[in-house]
């Protein structure tokens, strides 16, 4: 990620901590079903547009070449997440225990540094 994109992604995570307390602390207080709590819960995602935007801010930024190799990668992490989900949710029928929705994001992001590295070796 180039620096201004790097910078603006890392101003932008930082109410994340922030917003996140608050909006635990708060929403504790309110009912489960409440649409006040589902929008408090929600609030600490905002710092998290910052880096779609400095993520793809930084893909427009590439060259012709270097944008195919990451495009390759994310295809890469896009059908290797796939297929792992696909494959866990058959290990859960068979009694494994459940994936987390957060735990997809982290497998991704390893399939996408791991497609970027097999991109980049592969057109040496």
């Amino acid at each position: 990620m180039h620096a201004k994109a790097l910078r603006r992604a890392l101003l932008g995570l930082l109410p994340y901590p922030v917003l996140l307390v608050a909006a635990n602390a708060l929403s504790s207080r309110l009912p489960g079903d409440s649409p006040l709590q589902i929008a408090l819960v929600a609030l600490p995602v905002i710092g998290c547009l910052a880096v779609l935007r400095a993520v793809t801010d930084t893909i427009r930024s590439l060259d012709e070449y270097q944008r195919k190799q990451s495009f390759e990668a994310i295809v890469f992490a896009f059908a290797a997440t796939a297929l792992t989900t696909f494959t866990w949710g058959f290990f859960e029928d068979a009694g494994m225990p459940k994936l987390p929705t957060f735990a997809i994001w982290p497998v991704m992001a390893g399939y996408w540094l791991l497609g970027g590295a097999w991109v980049s070796v592969r057109s040496r």
